[in-house]
């Protein structure tokens, strides 16, 4: 997220967002599949891995449980200290999306689940370009958008202004691989909501 409106409905609804999206569910296989892609390239070893957006830091704590070092970035400070409660081996900062502070090639996997959704359309590019810049050769991106044309508003809580960008897949699938990325899957849901991209670096 970068826009003023969409950071303060976030500041404003943390403990509802919380309540709102604790079943993980839906996700759970996406997370065992990125697990298992990065544990695939790290042999087995312990991974370092980045989560963009982490909210109150649900997926963390499962990489966490695997034994994986995690670093967890958002936007939104109100978040930080909920990610640190539930994953408190992992680090965490504030930190915008689309000028990483991290050195290049550090990581083994990017998990961008709904995060990168609220970056301008024009920035999607070089930040997708940041995420591949923080991964090693080869190393393993898991982006989920939303599926659609142009943007839209938020509309769960009251006065919620947050703007999300819509995409299609093909224009997803080439701006991902123009950042650099080798597309292992691209697919939709059954209900045409989400896109999930798997690609390596």
């Amino acid at each position: 997220m970068t826009d003023p409106e969409t950071i303060g409905t976030y500041q404003s609804v943390v403990e509802q967002y919380e309540q709102r999206n604790a079943d993980r569910s839906a996700i759970e296989g996406l997370v065992e599949r990125f697990l298992c892609a990065v544990e695939q390239r790290t042999n087995g070893t312990p991974a370092r891995l980045l989560d963009i957006g982490c909210g109150p830091g649900w997926e963390i704590a499962t990489f966490r449980e695997h034994g994986h070092d995690v670093l967890g970035i958002d936007l939104t400070h109100e978040f930080l200290p909920m990610a640190r409660q539930r994953a408190p081996q992992a680090s965490f900062t504030q930190m915008d999306m689309r000028t990483l502070g991290v050195a290049a090639g550090v990581f083994d996997g990017v998990w961008a689940c709904a995060s990168l959704l609220h970056v301008p359309r024009k920035e999607a590019g070089p930040t997708l370009a940041e995420f591949h810049r923080a991964l090693h050769s080869e190393g393993i991106l898991h982006l989920s958008v939303k599926y659609g044309k142009g943007t839209a508003d938020g509309e769960v809580y009251e006065d919620d202004t947050r703007h999300f960008v819509l995409y299609h897949p093909d224009e997803l699938e080439t701006i991902v691989e123009e950042a650099g990325f080798t597309i292992t899957s691209l697919e939709t849901d059954a209900t045409d909501t989400w896109i999930q991209v798997a690609a390596r670096a």
